[in-house]
Protein backbone atom coordinates (compact mmCIF):
# COMPACT_ATOMS: atom_id res chain seq x y z
CA UNK A 1 0.00 0.00 0.00
CA UNK A 2 1.34 3.41 -0.98
CA UNK A 3 0.21 6.51 0.85
CA UNK A 4 0.52 9.54 -1.31
CA UNK A 5 1.02 12.77 0.55
CA UNK A 6 -0.65 15.76 -0.96
CA UNK A 7 -0.04 19.36 -0.16
CA UNK A 8 -3.09 20.71 1.62
CA UNK A 9 -3.79 24.15 2.88
CA UNK A 10 -6.46 24.86 5.38
CA UNK A 11 -8.21 28.12 6.07
CA UNK A 12 -8.57 28.54 9.81
CA UNK A 13 -11.20 30.79 11.31
CA UNK A 14 -11.02 31.44 15.04
CA UNK A 15 -13.87 32.53 17.28
CA UNK A 16 -12.76 34.50 20.31
CA UNK A 17 -14.28 32.24 22.93
CA UNK A 18 -14.15 34.57 25.97
CA UNK A 19 -16.11 37.21 24.02
CA UNK A 20 -18.62 34.71 22.62
CA UNK A 21 -19.19 33.41 26.17
CA UNK A 22 -19.58 37.00 27.39
CA UNK A 23 -22.20 37.67 24.70
CA UNK A 24 -24.06 34.51 25.71
CA UNK A 25 -24.09 35.55 29.39
CA UNK A 26 -25.44 38.99 28.48
CA UNK A 27 -27.89 37.69 25.86
CA UNK A 28 -26.32 40.13 23.41
CA UNK A 29 -26.85 38.00 20.32
CA UNK A 30 -29.92 36.18 19.16
CA UNK A 31 -29.67 32.52 18.18
CA UNK A 32 -30.14 33.60 14.55
CA UNK A 33 -27.24 36.08 14.82
CA UNK A 34 -24.97 33.46 16.39
CA UNK A 35 -25.82 30.98 13.64
CA UNK A 36 -25.29 33.64 10.99
CA UNK A 37 -21.83 34.51 12.37
CA UNK A 38 -20.93 30.85 12.24
CA UNK A 39 -22.09 30.61 8.63
CA UNK A 40 -20.24 33.83 7.73
CA UNK A 41 -17.02 32.24 8.95
CA UNK A 42 -17.08 30.11 5.80
CA UNK A 43 -16.60 33.19 3.60
CA UNK A 44 -13.96 35.07 5.60
CA UNK A 45 -10.64 35.75 3.96
CA UNK A 46 -7.23 36.79 5.27
CA UNK A 47 -8.37 40.45 5.49
CA UNK A 48 -11.37 39.42 7.63
CA UNK A 49 -13.48 40.42 4.64
CA UNK A 50 -16.80 38.60 4.58
CA UNK A 51 -18.01 38.90 1.04
CA UNK A 52 -14.98 38.51 -1.20
CA UNK A 53 -14.74 35.47 -3.36
CA UNK A 54 -12.63 34.72 -6.41
CA UNK A 55 -11.41 38.28 -6.73
CA UNK A 56 -14.73 40.10 -6.47
CA UNK A 57 -17.08 41.17 -3.70
CA UNK A 58 -20.34 39.28 -3.39
CA UNK A 59 -23.54 41.27 -3.47
CA UNK A 60 -25.95 40.64 -0.62
CA UNK A 61 -28.11 38.68 -3.08
CA UNK A 62 -25.14 36.45 -3.96
CA UNK A 63 -24.33 36.06 -0.28
CA UNK A 64 -27.97 35.14 0.44
CA UNK A 65 -27.86 32.52 -2.32
CA UNK A 66 -24.59 31.11 -0.99
CA UNK A 67 -25.99 30.96 2.57
CA UNK A 68 -29.31 29.54 1.36
CA UNK A 69 -31.20 32.37 3.05
CA UNK A 70 -33.53 35.05 1.78
CA UNK A 71 -32.07 38.44 0.89
CA UNK A 72 -34.41 40.04 3.44
CA UNK A 73 -33.08 37.78 6.22
CA UNK A 74 -29.48 38.50 5.22
CA UNK A 75 -30.14 42.26 5.23
CA UNK A 76 -31.82 42.10 8.65
CA UNK A 77 -29.01 40.05 10.21
CA UNK A 78 -26.25 42.18 8.69
CA UNK A 79 -27.97 45.37 9.87
CA UNK A 80 -28.40 44.05 13.40
CA UNK A 81 -24.82 42.81 13.65
CA UNK A 82 -23.52 46.07 12.25
CA UNK A 83 -25.46 48.07 14.87
CA UNK A 84 -24.01 45.81 17.56
CA UNK A 85 -20.46 46.42 16.33
CA UNK A 86 -19.77 42.93 15.02
CA UNK A 87 -19.78 43.75 11.32
CA UNK A 88 -18.59 46.80 9.43
CA UNK A 89 -19.66 47.83 5.95
CA UNK A 90 -17.42 50.04 3.85
CA UNK A 91 -18.49 51.61 0.58
CA UNK A 92 -17.03 49.76 -2.40
CA UNK A 93 -15.41 52.48 -4.47
CA UNK A 94 -15.27 50.38 -7.62
CA UNK A 95 -16.98 51.92 -10.62
CA UNK A 96 -17.53 48.57 -12.33
CA UNK A 97 -21.18 47.75 -12.91
CA UNK A 98 -22.78 44.80 -11.14
CA UNK A 99 -20.46 44.73 -8.13
CA UNK A 100 -21.31 44.78 -4.47
CA UNK A 101 -22.12 48.24 -3.16
CA UNK A 102 -20.50 47.48 0.20
CA UNK A 103 -17.50 45.53 1.38
CA UNK A 104 -18.17 43.82 4.72
CA UNK A 105 -15.71 42.95 7.45
CA UNK A 106 -16.06 40.90 10.64
CA UNK A 107 -14.94 42.33 13.96
CA UNK A 108 -11.71 40.47 14.83
CA UNK A 109 -12.60 40.65 18.52
CA UNK A 110 -15.30 38.08 17.74
CA UNK A 111 -14.12 36.03 14.77
CA UNK A 112 -11.03 36.23 12.61
CA UNK A 113 -9.24 34.39 9.85
CA UNK A 114 -5.99 32.96 11.16
CA UNK A 115 -4.64 31.13 14.16
CA UNK A 116 -3.08 34.01 16.04
CA UNK A 117 -4.10 37.59 16.73
CA UNK A 118 -0.90 38.86 15.15
CA UNK A 119 -2.21 37.57 11.82
CA UNK A 120 -4.94 40.21 11.80
CA UNK A 121 -4.00 43.06 9.47
CA UNK A 122 -3.66 46.44 11.16
CA UNK A 123 -6.12 47.96 8.67
CA UNK A 124 -8.85 45.61 9.95
CA UNK A 125 -8.06 46.40 13.59
CA UNK A 126 -8.47 50.10 12.77
CA UNK A 127 -11.93 49.52 11.26
CA UNK A 128 -13.18 48.35 14.64
CA UNK A 129 -11.09 50.67 16.82
CA UNK A 130 -13.88 53.17 17.43
CA UNK A 131 -16.15 52.22 20.35
CA UNK A 132 -19.67 51.10 19.50
CA UNK A 133 -21.01 52.95 22.52
CA UNK A 134 -22.99 50.22 24.15
CA UNK A 135 -22.27 48.71 27.56
CA UNK A 136 -21.77 45.14 26.35
CA UNK A 137 -19.21 45.92 23.65
CA UNK A 138 -17.40 48.42 25.90
CA UNK A 139 -16.65 45.64 28.42
CA UNK A 140 -15.44 42.81 26.20
CA UNK A 141 -13.21 40.57 28.32
CA UNK A 142 -10.67 40.04 25.53
CA UNK A 143 -9.45 42.51 22.91
CA UNK A 144 -7.35 41.66 19.88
Amino acid sequence: MVIQETERTSNVVTFVTPNISYFTEHKYLTDAEMAFLFRLSTVLDSDNCINRERGHYLTQSELAHRMEMSRETINRLIGGLERKGLLKKELNKSDIAKVAQYIMFANPNIVFYGEMSCAIPLSIKHLFAEPVRNPVMDKLPFRI
